[in-house]
């Protein structure tokens, strides 16, 4: 697992493919009044676009990285509302072009800590490993609040098609 080309940059998704594959999975978040921001990793040569919440609220660190400004928590990744996504689905967002270009950029400057990044893997990384043995401890709490990665990657190769 790492980051689609070494670089953490921010991505936005089509509406019409985050709305294909919220219709098939619920773990699928739209963003009604919203663009879809998130930045991609890739796993297994399959990339994943995880979003930013500015939505703050506790949840859970495994399935979460919070984005600092200082001290404060300005947003969140939440690694469990990842989604495959192909090139035709995202576009590379010019931040200088942002209304909220200051947030953006401080999300970003955030997320490209060397131990940040390690985290971000880190965690992805785990989110699959626990979905792949239904014996793990964390196997019933992920698959309630994580998207059916493997449906969501055959759903995703539909739609380029």
């Amino acid at each position: 697992m790492k980051i689609k080309n070494g670089q953490l940059m921010v991505y936005q998704v089509d509406k019409n493919y985050l709305n294909y594959l919220a219709s098939i999975d619920r773990n699928v978040r739209k963003k009604y009044q919203r663009k879809y921001y998130g930045i991609i990793i890739t796993n297994n040569n399959i990339d994943y676009c995880v979003p930013f919440t500015s939505q703050i609220k506790k949840r859970s660190s495994k399935l979460t990285v919070d984005i600092k400004d200082g001290k404060k928590v300005i947003a969140q990744l939440t690694l469990n509302n990842m989604i495959p996504v192909k090139t035709s689905v995202v576009k590379l967002v010019d931040i200088s072009n942002e209304k909220d270009k200051d947030y953006l950029n401080k999300e970003l400057r955030y997320l490209r800590h060397n131990q940040i990044k390690t985290s971000i893997i880190s965690k992805a990384e785990n989110i699959f490993k626990v979905l792949e043995n239904k014996e793990h401890v964390d196997y019933s709490f992920f698959r309630i609040l994580c998207g059916d990665f493997t449906m969501l990657e055959e759903e995703c190769d539909k739609w380029n098609k």
